[in-house]
């Protein structure tokens, strides 16, 4: 959970752990996640397909309006 946000003003996004050969990340990503305002946060929306975001592991967070990420949780995506 994210407290003191307000829903309409932030958004969600995954990360996918750096994949660091030669001290360079050869596919930086982060995949924004469709969301919506809730009674009691926001709803995300999984990306549509492996192409968008392979499966595997990601951080989770969320921005405020300035761009200010919450504290990142890791999830799994099959």
């Amino acid at each position: 959970g994210v407290s003191g946000a307000n829903p309409a003003d932030t958004h969600a996004v995954l990360i996918p752990p750096a994949a660091v050969t030669h001290a360079t990340n050869p596919s930086p990503r982060i995949v924004p996640l469709r969301s919506t305002p809730s009674a009691d946060g926001l709803d995300l929306v999984s990306p549509a397909n492996a192409n968008i975001a392979p499966p595997g592991w990601y951080l989770l967070t969320v921005l405020d309006a300035a761009g200010t990420p919450s504290p990142a949780a890791w999830v799994h995506l099959r």
